[in-house]
């Protein structure tokens, strides 16, 4: 069962807005260094995902830490990471995410499928995008480290963590579920996703009130990008595997 947090507003509007700052800066700075040519190649993209990285999750960690400092409160008390043991809060993680997997695939198909209707054609994200093109196997070791562990890390702190506990402690629990889970699925900056990360951020909410243990919301999160990320990765393959199968389904 999730305790209730006591964040000071002040400090957790201040965490808030130098989040935004870290992307702000992130975004202002890319635009001066690359073109849009040089965004568009594989190594440019690679540049930009490495500085976006650095300052917004490593900036986001340095922002946590110096907030729950101020709170005098350590990453355990935080984020209940002892209020269950480490391996049911990983079960529990590990669980969810496998059981969501094909719904998230199923909304991912819808939403696709509706875009087209409206006369939109799907784009993956941005991120995915760029593995796609990224051949170097350092280049996808690095995109498979953010994507299975310092992302899942630095958003589930954020939005779970922070955000939907510090609205929530405001008494707007209702606004704490659908506002962290929004502005979760926005921040990926994707139609296409919209949809499935917004339920999977609701499913996460719900795993972080069930467990009290941010842990297990992590592992979840973790669970749910390996799988794609492998999938990525060895999507041609699948897709020619697929191909010779078509003359043995009826």
């Amino acid at each position: 069962m999730l305790t209730d947090k006591t964040w000071k507003p002040e400090l957790l509007i201040r965490l808030l807005s130098g989040f935004l700052l870290c992307f702000g800066l992130v975004g202002l700075v890319s635009s001066l260094l690359l073109s849009k040519e040089e965004m568009a190649t594989a190594e440019g993209g690679f540049a930009s995902m490495v500085f976006f990285t650095t300052i917004v999750h490593g900036g986001g960690l340095l922002l946590v830490a110096s907030f729950l400092r101020a709170h005098e409160m350590t990453w355990s008390q935080a984020f209940g990471f002892r209020d269950i043991s480490p391996l049911k809060a990983f079960l529990y993680g590990v669980l969810v995410a496998v059981a969501f997997l094909p719904v998230a695939w199923v909304l991912g198909q819808i939403s696709a499928a509706l875009m087209q209707l409206m006369g939109t054609e799907p784009v993956a994200q941005q991120a995915v995008q760029m593995l796609q093109k990224t051949v170097l196997p350092l280049q996808q070791v690095y995109f498979g480290f953010m994507a299975i562990v310092m992302a899942p890390v630095v958003e589930e702190i954020f939005f779970r963590g922070l955000l939907y506990t510090g609205i929530k402690q405001a008494g707007y629990k209702r606004g704490a579920v659908w506002v962290s889970s929004l502005f979760f699925a926005l921040v990926h900056a994707n139609v296409m996703t919209f949809i499935p990360l917004t339920v999977l951020a609701l499913v996460l909410v719900w795993l972080y009130e069930k467990t009290g243990n941010l842990l297990s919301c992590i592992t979840a999160h973790a669970t749910f990008n390996l799988v794609n990320f492998v999938l990525l990765l060895n999507q041609p393959a699948l897709e020619a595997w697929l191909k010779k199968q078509q003359g043995f389904i009826w």
